[in-house]
């Protein structure tokens, strides 16, 4: 994630996949990228897969300078930052989708280096199967019968037991 914003950006190669950078003059402008919180549900019961959506905060920093053009300056970076992120919206296949949810803007006027940010928060769409293909066969190995009750949808009832080839 962090690769496709190094160098395509105000930030140039100062970009950190974590929040916890001391942030030096000297360091800034720079990019944070890290997660804020997921929630998670199920998707499917048949395999069991799960609907995961975590969110993506990637956040750019930089030294007020001159007040008047701050504004500008963080805008101009959350637009470069959406634009290197929505050239691959399934991140090189790691998601399904991802969706901007939030933009933040805050400033730290005081403090040995007075600074700006602007925080886009993406929300990411990734399903993942609770077990592995190696795990469903150890499970099946184990398998020795299943008995179904099942109703149609015109509510005829029908029952099996089924038992695999030993």
């Amino acid at each position: 994630m962090t690769d496709r914003l190094v160098n395509t950006t105000t930030a140039g190669a100062r970009v950190y996949p974590s929040r916890a950078v001391s942030l030096h003059a000297d360091l800034l402008p720079c990019i944070l990228v890290y997660f804020r919180s997921e929630t998670s549900g199920r998707f499917s019961e048949s395999p069991r897969i799960d609907r995961r959506r975590p969110q993506l905060a990637v956040e750019f920093v930089d030294k007020i300078g001159d007040p008047v053009s701050l504004d500008d300056r963080l805008d101009a970076a959350a637009a470069e930052i959406e634009h290197q992120i929505y050239s691959d919206e399934q991140l090189g296949g790691n998601v399904a989708d991802l969706d901007l949810s939030e933009t933040e803007w805050d400033h730290q006027p005081a403090g040995e280096v007075p600074f700006g940010a602007v925080r886009l928060t993406f929300e990411l769409d990734r399903y993942q199967r609770r077990l592995t293909d190696a795990d469903l066969a150890a499970l099946t190995d184990k398998f020795e019968r299943a008995h179904v009750d099942y109703e149609t949808t015109k509510g005829a009832a029908a029952s099996d037991v089924v038992e695999p080839e030993q």
